[in-house]
Order: structure tokens, then sequence, then C-alpha cells
């Protein structure tokens, strides 16, 4: 049923408030048993109960499926008698109901979602107190179930709110960036007729093509895994190949012809699981990132270790240090945020990129700054693939 499905209650535990409301119900309507039911399709479940010991029946057999045909409160004084339930089972056999009242849970489109009901195994009335008693603590659960749809609506309502303003601010973001990537490209464009018979400009028409397509081509992978679910093609890697060709696509965007990288880990055969593309280009992101920190150094250093999770899980934890001064601490709080950064190119998009990257991949990312001598840098924790078995994915 639709309109239940809204209110998110079916196969929830059991919460304190609503046993005290059939505790309640019991004493008031001095009953032995008394529950809170929502009816689906075809099953009627109990969200609450006293005096029985099941968690639903089926709504064929059910006393609620023929209350929810009305909104009042619906009595049956003797099943035994009723054309309706003499034959039922739970009549017949245990639990022996004779007496059903149950007060309909209203939904706020009119729809009856189940109920607030009390039984017994003598035939039996409601008073017209009890009768009023019933009704409220049927609007009492409903009260709170309410409650918490409209809590929830606007949580959805927030979120909605929240990724309207990160598309309004990735879009003036990439606006920016592909903007400035094109100034150089329209500056000798509108030279090219005049000067393309001068080698120095055709070597700089060449630098400012490079730049731009480097620029964009960045932009458009980051997009990609920004769009995107990591693939469930997850495969066994060697973190070796990783590193490394995350390592050459880095030296790709940044240039520097100096840089260098030291992997500690180069001799052990640590496996990654996962979809390679998306590791590689989370990783080159990281050391792209350690490169641009030390621009007249620009060295990254990359340390493995396994830390143990528990007898059967494990965990690898990757470093990448840079030659940098390390982040401080209110850039580090900020580092793998959407759109932050602190340099005068690109968006801030690859620390961003890189960690929705490694949590699809199950793992999370931390920024460590510099401490008892050893660099700052990025930390990665990935799960290792078990013996034999499926990984993440």
């Amino acid at each position: 049923m639709k309109s239940l499905e809204q209110y998110q209650v079916l196969d929830s535990g059991r919460e304190e408030m609503f046993d005290e409301i059939t505790d309640l119900a019991a004493a008031i309507c001095e009953a032995p048993m008394a529950l809170i039911t929502f009816v689906d399709k075809e099953r009627v479940w109990f969200k609450s109960k006293v005096g029985l010991s099941c968690d639903e029946s089926s709504r064929d057999l059910s006393f609620c499926s023929h209350a929810i045909l009305q909104k009042n409160v619906f009595i049956v004084p003797d099943a035994a008698r009723d054309e309706r339930f003499k034959r039922n089972p739970l009549v017949v056999k245990n639990p022996k109901i004779r007496f059903y009242a149950g007060a309909p849970l209203i939904g706020r489109d009119g729809h009856v979602l189940g109920m607030v009901c009390v039984l017994g195994r003598k035939p039996g009335r409601l008073r017209r107190s009890q009768r009023q008693a019933l009704r409220a603590l049927a609007r009492l659960v409903m009260t709170e179930l309410e409650l918490r749809r409209s809590t929830a609506d606007l949580q959805q309502l927030e979120l909605e709110a929240a990724n309207l303003r990160l598309v309004r601010t990735m879009a003036d973001q990439l606006l920016h960036e592909i903007g400035n990537a094109m100034v150089p490209l329209s500056v000798h464009q509108n030279l090219l007729a005049e000067r393309y018979g001068d080698p120095d400009y055709r070597t700089s028409l060449d630098a400012a093509l490079t730049e731009g397509i480097r620029r964009v081509s960045r932009l458009i992978n980051q997009m990609r895994y920004l769009a995107r679910e990591v693939e469930h093609t997850f495969e066994p890697v060697p973190l070796q190949t990783v590193v490394q060709d995350a390592y050459q696509a880095a030296i790709k965007t940044h240039g520097a012809g100096s840089a260098g990288l030291h992997f500690d880990a180069a001799s052990r055969p640590f496996l990654l699981h996962g979809e390679v593309a998306a590791l590689t280009h989370a990783f080159a992101e990281v050391i792209l990132n350690a490169l641009q920190a030390n621009p007249g150094d620009p060295r990254v250093d990359v340390y493995c270790t396994v830390s143990r999770q528990g007898a059967a899980s494990a965990e690898l934890v990757i470093d990448i240090r840079d030659r940098g001064n390390g982040f401080s601490p209110e850039v580090a709080k900020r580092a793998a945020s959407p759109f932050f950064t602190t340099r005068s190119v690109g968006p801030g998009l690859g620390l961003y990129v890189a960690r929705k990257v490694i949590e699809k991949h199950h793992g999370h990312i931390e920024i460590h700054r510099p401490t008892n001598g050893k660099s700052g840098g990025v930390r990665v924790h990935l799960p290792m693939p078990s013996i034999g078995g499926t990984g993440p994915g």
C-alpha cells in the first residue's frame, strides 16, 4: 500500500513509546491482548503487541483487514457468533479470539493504515469512555507517525536545497575554470591570421592548446567520477600498478620534469579490489596534490601498511606524503570539500573526487599534518580483498 509505505514503519524495531500505548489500551479496555497493527498487501504486521507472541498474521485471517474498511471503532462482541469470523482459525484455535475492538489509524490522505486494537478470549463490549480512549490512542500513534514523516520530508527538502546550491556552485566554478582555460586560446585565435608564420607564435599556440586541453580534460574526468556510481566490475589489482599509473597521470597533468616518486611497498604484492580506472584516478588526484605542495621539490613518498580490523578483516593504509609544509588545521578540515582550494588554478575538486571514489570502495581518506619530523599529506584507507571472496563490490 503506497500510503503506508510513505510512513516507513513496516518491519521497524520495537519502540518503548508504542509499547506503552498498547499497554495502556489493554489496561483501559480491560483486555488481555492489545496490538498496534499496519495492514500491508498480504499481511497484517504488528508494530507493538501485548499478550501475543507472533509478529504478524495473514491478511485473509485478520480482524484488522475488516476493521480498516471503516473509520469508526470496529467492534466484534462475540466472534464465535459472527458469520464473518466464526470459522476463522484464530477463533476456532489458539489464540481463540472471541472479542475484538479496534480504532483506525488514519493517514493524512484519509486512508486507514492499520488499527490500535484490543482482543479477548471471552465475549465483551466497550463502554463509551473506552471507545473514546481507544480513538485517542489511535490519534496519538498517528500524531507521532505524522511528526516523523514531516521531519523526514523536511530533511529531504533540505537535502534537495543543498544539492541545488551545490549544482549552482558547480556551474559557477566550472564556468570560471573553462573560461580561464579558454582565455589563452582566444588570444591566440585572434592573432592566428597575422602571426601564424612566426615560429615563436606557433610554439606559444602549441603550449596554449596543450594546457587548455589538459585543464578541460581533467575537468571532464572529475565530472565523470562525480556524476556516476562506481561500476561493480571490481577486480583484484596490485597496489603498485595503481600507484605507478596514477603517478604517471599526475605527472602528465602537473608537467613537472623534476618530479619523483618513492614507493616503499614496490616489492610487496599488496592487492586492492575495485574498479581500476576509478582507483587510479583517485590516487592520481591525491598524488597531484602532493606534487603541487612544493613546486621547488615536487616529490612524493608513498608508504603502505596493513591494519588488522579483526580476525578475518584487514585494510591497507596508504600514506601519500609531500615535501611541503603540510595542511594547517583549518585547511585540513576543508581540504576534501568540493570547490575548496588554496591555489589560483583549478576548481578545487581533486581531493573531493578522490574522497568520493574511495568511499564508494568502502574506504575513507584522512588529511594528516606533519608530525615527528614526517611530512604531511593524505592517508587512504581501503579494505583488502578477502581470500576467495568477491570484495566490497
